[in-house]
């Protein structure tokens, strides 16, 4: 080994050249490392001869393992629902999306169940479906639904169903599907009656007799001709509305047993058989059994998706066809059961897979898993790359390395020659070799052997953490001790004595002008051959701890730090974004650009993609992430950002850093605790605005019986009884017993309303008498698969001015509402960010009696009598004025007896008052410890009116005091017994207590208010000691606004913020100035027996809960408190 004279390194150096780096505030120097001739430490470079060869080891054989599964796309990502998440029964036999999105699936024993994202809701024999197994679910062009059950045809309206049995007409009541035709006529497939059908008014039957293959009729379907085709046990039959065409296994079918039949997008018709999947033309049968790739020969189903693809559910699992070739999945892939009966599609684009043992949800293709099952080296990948040959690679923490073909894993180890196990880094040379990062050092594989390479090769460190190819065919190895340069023949290494910003070197990114950049943890390094240029977060990186570097098409250098967000770099400035400005986390710990321009970002949660900027100026333009806008401009624009994890429903997690590569095909491959496939192009996206509908209207918080509220008589005498059970069981669970009914009636009387709206019991043009003016809305998007993602804004036309911000919230309610015309709107925006139209609810709060037309007329009324009698008694006044001055001296002779009368009550009452003084004082003594200062307030205002007392002076103000503290002493005493009673631990009885409350303090007084919770608190359990000091802090905040405020409005609002509970109580009053109140020693407050501001801090700091109050003069007053839970 002999090291080169340092004229060899001067000439293979350039000039130095310094640089200036330009932020958009200021002009600032970064340091420089400069390696020049008369530097004292210049790099080391080492040759390498015949002295320090490194050694080369015959490559072993692979392991080979070929992927199973689809295509050797990886694992998919199967959904399962299940009893556990609200369906009736675990057996689905079918599933149907309706014109709103909702899901249906009917079960065998357990009815059907309708699914719109937020919950399951079923229906069973008790609301008055006709039998339990349901078998097939039709929507009609009224919006009525159809349930074919084996019992009878059950016809749904939304608030009662109507059964057809053999005593109506059909010729069998085990009924197996159902079509809907082009004119409108239901078509009923029977088990041994034929087909049935039922044109609104009387049932026509057709079997053998007409021509029908058999009487068995499993499925049917309507063509784009209008005609119809049967699935029978003897066959096929196509009806053309005067004579049935048959079709058996003598025509080409492979089994006489049609189960299912579908006609796809080109018109080609598909029957799903005992034997395998036959298509026809018009003009042949051919057939696909599992000789051509089929999961298994028994079909139950088929399905065509939005891209053409068809999907045929069997009972050996499910096959998706291309048109070329079949792709299978089983249980070894995802699902629950290999038995599938159904395949629904939302409008996602999401499948719903029936099975014996519940539901499978497939997302597509967009997401797949792989790992050692698959035949990954390790689940842990720490670095990818793609060769020439388009083979992927994979570098494991432990496994050694994976070369991935599309279909099958080779994988690499020490036992083949691998230098280590764990492979941090990996590149390829021109001459197409492939060189490995490890542990111990370099290996290059060359297709045949390993060549490894360690210091005593020249390289600064055997730990190998990256490894980049630059423009010469040089490789720069990152280590944390420095970096080294390969020629091909000697290995020269740089560090901090060279310029470098720090020799924990994390990754190395060559940009297009040859620069070599450099990734620390103190900074970045750009090297342009000659000397290093260093970039900290005094010239505006927005941290120094820098994990990735990438380039972007117009020559933008994107850095990713840990815990500190995304710098971009224009060549003279910094632009920096981080969850601030929506990113998703600040740890940045993979950055890669696709070929579209997105960029994504590989985080500690899973995966970010910036999309573009949004213009801040009126046109709202929007620019693509990757841009030619320099940072200086990109400040008026908002980054757009999405996000990919578990919390938003995607199979990503805990990303490895630097292990991020997007491939020749678009696909985003990302290393974590397992490998994922992400092709951003197969997301499956709904196009449509989300259907919005408001489930439910309560009024003063309670649940109401609107059918039962129409109806005067209890026992729903007069009604159909049907519907009034089925909205009672929608409302409330159950069936109300008639004294709640009556209970309801009479608590809410003098409500009125038109007519009660299907599927979700809201009332139509509603009427609230005054004493009712408190309404909640429960709402909701209809969104199966990514319901958390919805978003709702609502307003209340005639009470408040702006749109509601914009929130996942699904409830709001208003409290107080003056009378008059209102408008309830609502709208909401779906996971892909499209907006619905807004719905609205209008509804009237009548005025209270007196300030009704009536009662300003008895007002009217009542002064003009007054008037006509003054004007009476001055007439007879002058009459009797002679009389009157005749009896003013006995008047005034009784007015002195009176007097001096009164002036011996007087002193009798004085001296009773006296006595009940110096009684309250002994209590007040007695009382001292137990009750503290309210008590000790009441002794000294007690001393002040005996001694007034003493004096003849008026003492009634005084007493007046110690009465208020008197019934404050009752109310804590009230609330201290409450907070101890458990049957008061649900937090829905607090929050009852607290709207009881605020009615009392805010209605009296003409405040309007807002009281807006969240469902989800409902069932929080609460300790006794956070239940008193919340409500205390509650009523200490409305006493205060009542009393100081002189507001109009206040707004209560309680919600969940990242599992604490926040309390937000906001006026619109005079406030006042904070800044001259302090958190410690605080005065105490001016009302009697309490410390104010004070007490409130220290509830607070007894239940360790954070407590801030904002407030300046003429904006109104805003006490928030968060409790940790």
């Amino acid at each position: 080994m002999k090291p080169l004279p340092f004229a060899i390194l001067l000439s293979a150096l350039a000039c130095t050249q310094k640089e200036e780096v330009k932020t958009s505030l200021k002009t600032l120097k970064p340091a420089i490392g400069v390696i020049n001739k008369d530097s004292t430490v210049p790099p080391v470079i080492t040759l390498i001869d015949k002295s320090n060869a490194p050694g080369k080891v015959l490559a072993g054989k692979p392991e080979v393992h070929q992927v199973p599964g689809p295509g050797g796309l990886g694992l998919p990502n199967f959904t399962h629902y299940n009893t556990e998440q609200g369906l009736p029964l675990s057996f689905t036999w079918w599933g149907y999306k309706d014109k709103n999105g909702n899901l249906w699936f009917g079960t065998d024993g357990g009815g059907v169940s309708r699914y719109d994202g937020k919950s399951f809701t079923n229906f069973n024999t008790t609301q008055g479906l006709a039998g339990y197994s349901v078998y097939d679910i039709k929507e009609d062009k009224a919006g009525k639904f159809w349930f074919a059950t084996g019992n009878g045809v059950s016809c749904y309206d939304g608030k009662s169903f109507t059964n057809f049995t053999v005593a109506d007409g059909l010729p069998d009541d085990v009924v197996y599907s159902i079509a809907v035709d082009r004119k409108g006529n239901l078509w009923f497939t029977t088990n041994s009656g034929g087909v049935s059908r039922y044109d609104g008014k009387s049932f026509k039957n057709y079997t053998t007799k007409e021509g029908l293959a058999g009487n068995t009729v499993f499925g049917v379907t309507e063509d784009k001709n209008g005609k119809l085709w049967f699935g029978t046990n003897e066959g096929a039959s196509c009806f053309d509305g005067q004579s049935f065409t048959n079709f058996t296994t003598a025509q080409g079918l492979p089994h006489n047993s049609v189960i299912n039949i579908l006609e796809d997008k080109t018109g080609k018709l598909w029957f799903a058989t005992g034997k395998g999947i036959s298509r026809y033309d018009g003009k042949s049968f051919t057939n696909f059994t599992r000789s051509e790739g089929l999961a298994g020969n028994t079909v139950v189903c088929i399905t065509e998706d939005k891209s053409g693809n068809l999907w045929f559910g069997t009972f050996d699992g499910v096959s998706r066809y291309d048109g070329n070739t079949f792709t299978n999945f089983t249980t070894a892939q995802g699902l629950t059961n290999n038995v599938v009966r159904s395949i629904t599609e939302d409008n996602a684009g999401n499948l719903w897979m029936g099975t014996n043992e519940g539901l499978n949800r497939y997302d597509g293709t967009a997401f797949t898993n792989f790992s050692t099952a698959e035949g990954l080296a390790n689940n842990a990948v720490r670095n990818i790359i793609e060769d020439k040959n388009g083979s992927l690679w994979f570098g494991t923490a432990g496994g050694g390395v994976s070369r991935f073909d599309g279909r099958s894993f080779s994988n690499f180890t020490t036992a083949q020659g691998l230098a280590h196990n764990t492979v941090l880094g990996i590149a390829e040379d021109d001459a197409g070799k492939l060189w490995f990062g490890t542990l111990e050092g370099l290996s290059c594989y060359d297709g045949r052997s390993f060549t490894n390479f360690t210091k005593a090769q020249g390289l600064v460190d055997n730990n190998a953490w990256g490894i980049t190819k630059d423009k010469t065919g040089k490789l720069w190895i990152a280590t944390h001790s420095g970096v080294s340069c390969y020629s091909g023949r000697s290995f020269t290494n740089f560090t901090t004595a060279q310029g470098l910003v720090d020799n924990h070197v994390q990754e190395i990114t060559e940009d297009k002008k040859g620069n070599l950049w450099f990734a620390t943890r103190q900074g970045v390094s750009r090297y342009d051959g000659v000397s290093f240029t260093n970039f900290t977060t005094a010239h505006g990186l927005v941290k120094n701890d820098v994990m990735n570097i990438t380039e972007d098409e117009r020559g933008n250098l994107w850095f990713g730090t840990i815990s500190g967000g995304l710098s971009r770099y224009d060549g003279t400035s910094f632009l920096n974004f981080t969850s601030a400005q929506g990113l998703a986390t600040n740890d940045v710990w993979a950055l890669v650009i696709d070929r579209q321009g997105n960029i994504f970002i590989g985080n500690n949660i899973g995966i970010g993609v910036l999309k573009g900027f949004k213009s801040l100026s009126s046109d709202g333009q929007v620019v693509p992430a990757v841009n030619a806008l320099l940072n200086e401009e990109l400040k008026n624009y908002l980054p757009v950002f999405e996000l990919y994890s578990k919390e938003t429903g995607y199979p990503v997690k805990d990303p490895h850093p630097n292990a991020m590569f997007a491939d020749s095909k678009g696909m985003i491959w990302e290393g974590g605790l397992t490998l994922v496939r992400f092709d951003y192009n197969a997301l499956l996206r709904n196009s449509k605005p989300p259907a919005v509908f408001i489930q439910s209207v309560k009024i003063n918080g309670n649940n109401i019986g609107w059918t039962s509220l129409a109806n005067k008589d209890s026992t729903g005498a007069g009604l159909d009884s049907q519907v009034m059970l089925n909205e009672e069981i929608l409302s409330f669970g159950r069936e109300l017993f008639a004294s709640e009914r009556d209970s309801l009636r009479q608590k809410f009387s003098g409500i009125s309303f038109d007519s009660i709206s299907p599927f979700y019991p809201v009332p139509q043009n509603l009427v609230l008498p005054y004493k009712h003016n408190s309404i909640s809305f429960d709402f909701l998007a209809i969104e199966p698969a990514r319901n958390y993602l919805v978003k709702y804004q609502y307003i209340l036309e005639g009470y408040e001015k702006e749109w509601s911000p914009v929130g996942k919230t699904a409830s709001v309610t208003y409290g107080n509402i003056p009378e008059g015309a209102y408008v309830f709107k609502l709208r909401a925006q779906g996971p892909s960010g499209i907006w619905s139209g807004s719905v609205a609810f209008p509804f009237e709060v009548l005025p209270p009696w007196y300030r009704t037309w009536w009662a300003y007329a008895l007002y009217l009324l009542a002064f003009v009598f007054a008037l006509w009698s003054f004007a009476k008694w001055r007439v007879q006044a002058v009459e009797k004025e002679k009389k009157v001055l005749e009896e003013k001296v006995i008047s005034r002779t009784k007015e002195l007896e009176q007097s001096l009368e009164e002036k011996y009550r007087l002193s009798k009452t004085v001296e009773s008052q006296q006595a009940l003084l110096n009684e309250r004082l002994r209590i007040s003594r007695e009382l001292h410890d137990d009750i503290g200062s309210t008590l000790g307030s009441i002794s000294i205002y007690s001393e002040v009116a005996k001694k007034r007392t003493e004096k003849n002076e008026a003492a009634s103000d005084v007493l007046s005091k110690i009465g208020l503290a008197s019934r404050e002493i009752i109310d804590k005493m009230s609330d201290i017994v409450w907070s101890l009673n458990p049957d008061n631990d649900n937090f829905e009885q607090l929050q009852n207590r607290m709207m009881t409350f605020a009615a009392m303090m805010l209605t009296p007084r003409n405040i309007l208010y807002d009281f807006v919770a969240d469902n989800e608190l409902k069932n929080l359990r609460l300790t006794s000691e956070q239940r008193k000091n919340i409500f205390l802090i509650f009523k200490e905040t409305l006493y205060n606004t009542v009393k100081y405020a002189e507001c109009s409005r206040v707004r209560i609002i309680l919600n969940l913020r990242h599992n604490d509970l926040a309390m937000v109580i906001k006026d619109n009053g005079k406030g006042f100035d904070i800044a001259g109140v302090a958190v410690n020693g605080i005065p105490a407050g001016e009302y009697v027996g309490g410390n104010g501001i004070k007490n409130m801090y220290a509830r607070a700091d007894e239940m360790k809960a954070n407590l801030e109050i904002k407030s300046k003069s003429e904006e109104g007053t805003t006490v928030q408190l968060i409790v940790k839970l």
